[in-house]
């Protein structure tokens, strides 16, 4: 008689259905971030990905055009902003941080419409990229009794099956590109 390769469908072990939900549920949101922008600038991050060495702007440029910026330290602010990509935990922006919403309007001062761009950066892509809390924005709010950073920067290319399209919009899951 030769060997079983194969195991029948009830002889496959299946997690519990709610523990598999939680599984994704917990991997989305650990891994979700948001980024205010541009509708154009949000098509163009989708098809082709998050390059800092791309960036020709800022929100700090917005910023200080609108004068929420003043003049000091503003090129030195500026040239480590042009240096990273920054996202958000917060969609929605609130009295003690900026949110991915509020970067969205700043974004459109010069013209186009907000958009707001999901992203998920699972650890092994994090790492890769060099996401990190944003040192400038530092810890805003208490989470759990621990101060909280919301914002984060990164200085690697983020690939763009990592960055999402709407929500309503049909989803595809991330791919990570093949390395080269």
């Amino acid at each position: 008689m030769a060997p079983r390769l194969a195991l029948s469908r009830s002889e496959i072990p299946v997690p519990e259905q709610q523990g598999v939900r939680r599984l994704y549920k917990s991997y989305y949101e650990d891994g979700r971030y948001y980024q205010g922008t541009t509708s154009t600038l949000a098509e163009k991050r989708q098809r082709e990905g998050m390059d800092p060495s791309k960036k020709t702007s800022t929100s700090v440029d917005a910023a200080h055009q609108l004068g929420i910026l003043d003049d000091h330290g503003i090129s030195d602010f500026r040239d480590t902003a042009l240096r990273h990509m920054y996202h958000s935990k917060l969609k929605h922006g609130n009295d003690l941080a900026m949110g991915a919403n509020d970067y969205a309007r700043l974004a459109t001062t010069n013209g186009g419409e907000p958009k707001i761009v999901r992203s998920i950066i699972p650890d092994d892509v994090a790492q890769g990229i060099n996401l990190h809390p944003d040192p400038d924005t530092g810890a805003v709010y208490l989470q759990s009794g621990k101060p909280y950073n919301p914002a984060v920067r990164h200085d690697g290319k983020l690939d763009p099956g990592f960055v999402l399209g709407s929500q309503s919009g049909p989803a595809d899951p991330p791919q990570p590109a093949m390395p080269s």
